[in-house]
């Protein structure tokens, strides 16, 4: 299905979107923002949503427009426009018995789109007349969405950057202020209180707001690009909500690098992936060591005039992110986080000329979630769909893809048997397995360190006496090291054919050479 853009409306540079109040939203960095409703009948189209100065909304007067009966006061207006949740506020009460002002009405239920209801505590009245208004704000007054190239849905509300003023063209005008976000009214993208919904972080620091993340029921995490902070107490009115500051020791260098899973969010920073958890008594705090840090030889590959591009995703218990790596200005290489195994387990490089992650989206196919990968040339992939030793790539979209051979190989630890000593390593035993669709092989090499060495020992063809492992089986494989001596070894398996798993490995040594003279 094609869904068309506005009359005139074309989109050359990158966007945001996000699905929120039953819309898809299109955000276009200072320029009006477009919306779906997500109907597909007839001609589906987006439009532009409100824009230029907002217009406070006129009295509902309607002559007997108002009954109270059992506590519920029901009111017709017609094209009211409310929602369950907004306030409504009698100006007048006419000949009935509500409050005046006061801290209003909470809209109960919609009906119709020309009713509304609320609870009151005032005696049963007849049909009468009362003067009703939408709520009014304090100072600046409201505006419509100004703007912003992201939003995030938390609390029925969404929150984006207030870079832009609001203009009556599609064009909007540039504030020259990069640390405010400002906050919807409660299921209302239209309206925006730049009292009451404001947010100033970090107070003209010389910081600028990088992405908001929620977290916990009432709480929003705010990214800026030198420090991190918290909003609390967001669920309800905002007039008491607080910002602290939880570091400003790091902060975020992308904002789609940003992912919470479970109690933590992950994300990119100057010196690698961190983690902020929740801890004792829900005080967030900043980890002090990177998670990253086993592969920092890696993260400082990442082009850093371009690595606010990273994007990432959780899935399948991993954290996978994409960065430039060298010299790359586009995403070309992924790297996987096990939360199980809280290690690094895979570095994923692509140097096919085109291909780049622009961003990662978590969808379901079939009832099974998957995670796929999108192109700047529109090209969809899935992630981990496959167990054979090739890739299928298409680069453009209408484009048959194309089936690489992944070269792949995978190297463990580096055993030093709990002591600096020097040792001789006299043996190895791996055990491996088959994928489900092919067979397999690989070399099998042994590195040393100190003394520095690097040996071919044997290839699992060999030790299975010239066969390849069958599909779907596995093997304890036993070889011999030949007592080669270093202070520390470890191996390496490069699979020459199939998509070998290495399950377990076991090496064998014993301290050598105790004296106290340099070995040669």
């Amino acid at each position: 299905t094609t869904i068309a853009y506005p009359t005139g409306v074309t989109i050359a540079s990158q966007v945001g979107m996000l699905q929120a109040f039953d819309k898809v939203f299109i955000f276009r960095e200072g320029l009006q923002a477009l919306e779906w409703n997500g109907s597909l009948s007839g001609t589906p189209a987006f439009t532009k949503v409100t824009g230029g100065t907002y217009s406070n909304p006129v009295y509902m007067d309607a002559s007997n427009n108002t009954v109270v009966a059992d506590g519920v006061a029901t009111v017709t207006a017609t094209a009211h426009g409310l929602s369950v949740g907004d306030r409504i506020y009698v100006v007048d009460k006419g000949a009935g018995s509500l409050t005046v002002g006061g801290e209003g009405y909470v809209i109960a239920t919609v009906p119709t789109v020309d009713t509304f209801t609320f609870f009151t505590q005032t005696p049963d009245d007849a049909t009468h007349k009362a003067v009703y208004a939408k709520r009014q704000s304090q100072g600046l007054g409201l505006m419509h969405m100004p703007g912003p190239g992201w939003g995030v849905h938390h609390q029925r509300r969404l929150w984006v950057p207030y870079y832009y003023e609001p203009a009556a063209g599609p064009t909007y005008t540039d504030r020259n202020v990069l640390d405010e976000i400002v906050a919807s009214d409660i299921l209302d993208s239209d309206t925006y209180d730049k009292i009451e919904a404001q947010y100033r972080i970090s107070g003209g620091t010389a910081d600028s707001l990088v992405g908001v993340e929620p977290f916990a029921e009432d709480n929003l995490l705010v990214f800026m690009r030198h420090s991190i902070h918290l909003i609390k107490g967001i669920s309800g009115s905002l007039l008491d909500t607080s910002v602290n500051l939880i570091t400003k020791e790091v902060g975020c260098v992308s904002r789609k690098s940003i992912v919470q899973i479970g109690n933590q969010v992950l994300f990119l920073s100057d010196n690698g992936v961190y983690a902020a958890a929740f801890g004792d008594l829900y005080n967030l705090r900043g980890v002090g060591v990177p998670l990253s840090e086993p592969i920092n030889a890696t993260i400082g590959q990442i082009n850093r005039n371009y690595a606010q591009n990273a994007v990432a995703a959780y899935y399948n218990n991993r954290y996978y992110i994409a960065v430039p790596l060298g010299t790359s200005v586009k995403n070309n290489t992924i790297l996987v986080y096990n939360l199980l195994n809280q290690g690094w387990e895979s570095i994923d490089t692509i140097n096919s000329t085109g291909w780049d992650v622009q961003d990662m989206i978590v969808g379901d196919i079939g009832g099974l979630s998957k995670l796929y990968v999108v192109g700047s040339n529109g090209s969809v992939h899935i992630i981990d769909s496959r167990d054979d030793a090739t890739d299928r790539l298409s680069l453009y979209a209408g484009v048959s893809a194309s089936s690489y051979t992944i070269p792949s190989y995978v190297t463990t630890r580096q055993y030093t048997m709990g002591t600096i000593d020097r040792k001789k390593f006299s043996s190895y035993e791996i055990h491996v397995e088959s994928s489900a669709s092919e067979a397999s092989n690989a070399s099998i090499s042994f590195e040393t360190e100190n003394l520095d060495s690097t040996e071919a020992l044997t290839t699992i063809y060999s030790l299975l006496d010239n066969a390849n492992l069958p599909v779907g089986e596995d093997a304890s494989l036993r070889g011999r090291i030949g007592n080669k001596r270093g202070y520390g070894a470890q191996l390496t398996l490069t699979p020459t054919v199939g998509r070998p798993k290495l399950r377990a490995v076991n090496l064998n040594a014993a301290l050598t050479n105790l004296g106290v003279t340099q070995a040669t």
